[in-house]
């Protein structure tokens, strides 16, 4: 199999984004994370490269969440990007695959359930931060890192 797979939206040949560009993409970024989460999907990469080569740069400074679509960029839609919302796994050319994978098959036999009485949003799409602390260091929580509030 050979294909470019998820786009990255990064690479040479992509224009500079205009508001109504990154309008698009917070609007896409909303719908499709909204979507996920409530379908309780997680999502896992699989990747013979660097993940954040593939969506242009470090993510680590885009995890707190676009909270505004002027912030949106082509990137926030990335494959990695997903994987890290639903508090997937990425794994690359260092892990060592077949322990990785084995280990997310265990994983999707067991899964658990919280829920919470959110207060309503004050606007359309009021981004909200998940985070689930656990006693139990040695255990690792897979789960939503945001959410968009309505009202």
């Amino acid at each position: 199999m050979d294909g470019q797979g998820w786009p990255c939206l990064t690479d040479p040949g992509y224009e500079a984004a205009t508001l109504d560009d990154k309008k698009s993409y917070f609007d896409a970024l909303v719908q499709l994370s909204t979507t996920l989460r409530v379908a309780q999907v997680t999502i896992d990469n699989i990747s013979a490269v660097d993940p954040d080569r593939l969506s242009g740069g470090s993510q680590l400074d885009r995890l707190h969440g676009i909270g505004r679509p002027e912030e949106a960029e082509a990137r926030d839609l990335s494959l990695v990007n997903m994987v890290r919302l639903t508090g997937g796994r990425v794994m690359n050319q260092q892990s060592d695959f077949i322990p990785e994978i084995q280990q997310c098959l265990l994983e999707a036999g067991t899964y658990y359930r919280m829920s919470f009485d959110p207060e309503a949003a004050g606007g359309l799409n009021e981004l909200r931060l998940l985070t689930v602390k656990l006693d139990k260091s040695a255990l690792i929580p897979r789960t939503y890192a945001l959410y968009y509030a309505q009202p």
